[in-house]
């Protein structure tokens, strides 16, 4: 089964959100739309790995798309981006910040379509786990990954959407590719994507992780996961044990 594109639609006009995302959903590659009316709305949500493929509206109150996705661009160098407008005298500027595609207003199906394919056919270079589960072969980019845990002869990896994957390998023979992907590992047991930690607990020698995870760390590994905190400005607590 096809893994549907997580697609945001970041436009200030209701009529234009709206049609946005009947091209989006109408398109052949499967898809799933979160609407935004504002820059700003988008940004305070965001953290890498949270979609596919942003379509950013250029002209908008507060905050503009050249704007945004320079900030975004802050975040995550690599996320693509497409660029809705009436108008390309951003083309340059869109170009300087890695923007993939220009929609141009009237929005056509078919445009969308076209976009939705590129979008689709940028996956194959997003970097990615891909082992064999239940008779078909799994591909889950890192990006999603929250964390992993050793379980037994199985990883169980806890996605970034709630759902959880048993992939049958050791943490000792994959950590070094989950490592050279931006993962740390905080315990024997367990590896963590920076990108998802809320918190880091030093007193109880965890780190809170979105949702209602939680990852262990050694006491050996404290010193470099207060590193890690320091550099991601991640919030640190300190429970005392009763």
């Amino acid at each position: 089964m096809e893994t549907s594109l997580r697609v945001a639609i970041c436009d200030d006009d209701s009529v234009e959100r709206a049609v946005l995302e009947r091209h989006v959903t109408h398109s052949p590659v499967p898809a799933e739309c979160t609407l935004y009316s504002s820059a700003e709305e988008l940004l305070e949500e965001y953290y890498v790995g949270k979609y596919d493929l942003i379509v950013m509206d250029i002209y908008m109150d507060g905050l503009d798309g050249v704007a945004a996705v320079n900030r975004l661009r802050e975040v995550d160098p690599s996320v693509p981006v497409a660029f809705a407008t009436s108008s390309k005298e951003y083309a340059l500027e869109g170009f300087r910040m890695g923007v993939f595609y220009y929609l141009e207003k009237p929005v056509t199906q078919k445009a969308v379509a076209d976009l939705m394919e590129r979008a689709r056919a940028a996956q194959a270079f997003v970097p990615h786990l891909e082992f064999a589960m239940d008779k078909s072969i799994c591909r889950i980019p890192y990006s999603r990954v929250m964390y992993v845990e050793q379980n037994r002869n199985d990883l169980i990896l806890y996605l970034e959407d709630g759902t959880q994957c048993r992939m049958p390998d050791r943490i000792e023979e994959t950590a070094q590719q989950f490592e050279q992907n931006g993962f740390f590992r905080p315990h024997k047991s367990y590896l963590v994507n920076p990108n998802y930690i809320e918190e880091l607990d030093i007193g109880l020698m965890v780190f809170r992780m979105k949702g209602d995870g939680q990852v262990h760390i050694t006491r050996r590994k404290l010193p470099d996961a207060r590193k890690l905190q320091k550099e991601k400005q991640i919030k640190l607590t300190e429970t005392e044990l009763l």
